[in-house]
Order: structure tokens, then C-alpha cells, then sequence
């Protein structure tokens, strides 16, 4: 991967919104060009000091020269994104941290919650899959129509696709699973597929001040030995069997 990283404008292009998630499309010059799946970007509204920090985001694509985050409204950043229009600017660097392995294909079960969808939708779309299952609380149809074909879709309030959460309807097998999505989903698929967690990548969000591992805000805990992996350094795609969460 590509060990350059960018500070650049980027312009609004269009989004789609619900009322809790949206996917934003984006033109800047270099960064869509070197990005790959699970890496993630860091972005600030503007140049002022409020909002101090930038925010991470996962890549939802990047093709060209033009770069798409799926991104859930929770703060101050993310109600600022949700108000942006067409023409608006804002500012970006990147791309960040380690992804996914790639090219695996059609031996790859992908497993995503909420806005954990994000990464694994650059992967499927980049590389394929041989299934790919996304869960939410209830029905965002404007962003369901931006997923690959033959995606599974789980809604928690059974108002589309099939009732329930995606790790109810994962198998014991021998396929890759890449996954990411809210803390319980990810601990509910290591106690369901505890005897395969060499073949599991997961991609963890975090908050994060700088992305670049100078605030060593973004601790998650090794399995093994003593001390903490860096989310935006080491990660944020970990082998499941190295972290404990």
C-alpha cells in the first residue's frame, strides 16, 4: 500500500441521506487514486478552530478522482457534512491506515453493521465476494440502492430483508470473513466463530484525534503479550485472533 498521504480540498458532488446515514460523493485530485479497501480518511469542515479535531471516516469507494464515505450523523462534524450542498468544500487527508488483504474474491464472507458497512462495500466492489451481509436497526432504501447486487440485507425491525442481525445467519465454514460494525455485533461473531479466528479480519472504528498515531487515543488491547495496538496505525483491519475486544 501506498505510504503517501494527502492534505487536500475536496468538493461535494452529491450525497444521499436517511435520516441517521448518509453517502457523500466527493472530488479531489490524489487521494481517491491510491486508496484501498479498509483504509479510512481523516476530514474537517473548514480551517477554523471549531470543530478542532478532524474526524475518521472509512472509504465507502474510490475510483478516479472521486471519493465516497458513508457516514452516520452522531456530532457537531457529522450534522455539518449532512448540511453540506453541491459546490461546498471541505478538507481531507489520506488515505490512512492498513487495510483488508486483498484480491481474495469469491473466498471472502463479508459482514457488515451500521456505518461498518463502509470498508467492506469498497472491498466487494473492488475485488467481489461470495456473500456480503449488512444489518441495521430498520429500512434506508436510498442508500440500499448504492450496495453491489446480491447484497443480504438484515434489518433488526424486519421492514426489509430478512428479520434479525447478520451473524444470526453466518455458518461455520472455511471462507475468509472480513467484518466490521458496533463492538456487540464484532463480540458476537468471535463467540459464534471462536474456532476460526485466524481466518477473520475485522475492521474497528475508533475515535481519533490526529490518525496518525501521535495522540495514542485509539488503544485496542493485544491478545497476546502486553500493551495496545494504534487503531489508525496498526489497524484499523486487525487479524481478529490479535486483539481482544
Amino acid at each position: 500500500m501506498s505510504s503517501r498521504i494527502y492534505f487536500e480540498k475536496a468538493i461535494l458532488l452529491d450525497k444521499k441521506t436517511s435520516k441517521e446515514f448518509g453517502v457523500f460523493r466527493f472530488k479531489m485530485e490524489n487521494i481517491p487514486q491510491i486508496s484501498r479497501p479498509g483504509q479510512f480518511v481523516m476530514l474537517k469542515l473548514n480551517l477554523h478552530p471549531y470543530p478542532l479535531l478532524a474526524r475518521p471516516f472509512s472509504i465507502f469507494h474510490a475510483e478516479g478522482r472521486e471519493l465516497s464515505l458513508f457516514i452516520k450523523k452522531v456530532g457537531v462534524t457529522t450534522n455539518g457534512i449532512f448540511n453540506l450542498h453541491a459546490g461546498e468544500s471541505v478538507f481531507i487527508y489520506g488515505p490512512l491506515g492498513k487495510g483488508f488483504p486483498e484480491a481474495l474474491g469469491d473466498k471472502v464472507v463479508l459482514i457488515g453493521g451500521g456505518s461498518g458497512i463502509a470498508p467492506l462495500n469498497f472491498y466487494a466492489k473492488r475485488y467481489g465476494f461470495k456473500r456480503f451481509l449488512v444489518g441495521f436497526n430498520t429500512r434506508i432504501d436510498d442508500i440500499f440502492s448504492l450496495l453491489p447486487k446480491n447484497v443480504e440485507i438484515y434489518t433488526e425491525d424486519g421492514s426489509y430483508g430478512r428479520k434479525g442481525v447478520p451473524t444470526d445467519y453466518v455458518e461455520d465454514m472455511e471462507d475468509f470473513i472480513f467484518a466490521c460494525g458496533p463492538l456487540p455485533m464484532l463480540q458476537a461473531l468471535k463467540k459464534k466463530m471462536a474456532n476460526k479466528m485466524d481466518r477473520i479480519y475485522v475492521s474497528l472504528e475508533s475515535m481519533m484525534g490526529c490518525g496518525t498515531g501521535l495522540c495514542a487515543g485509539c488503544g485496542v488491547k493485544k491478545s497476546v503479550g502486553e500493551g495496545y495496538f494504534r487503531v489508525c496505525m496498526d489497524g484499523p483491519v486487525f487479524p481478529f485472533s490479535r486483539i481482544e475486544i
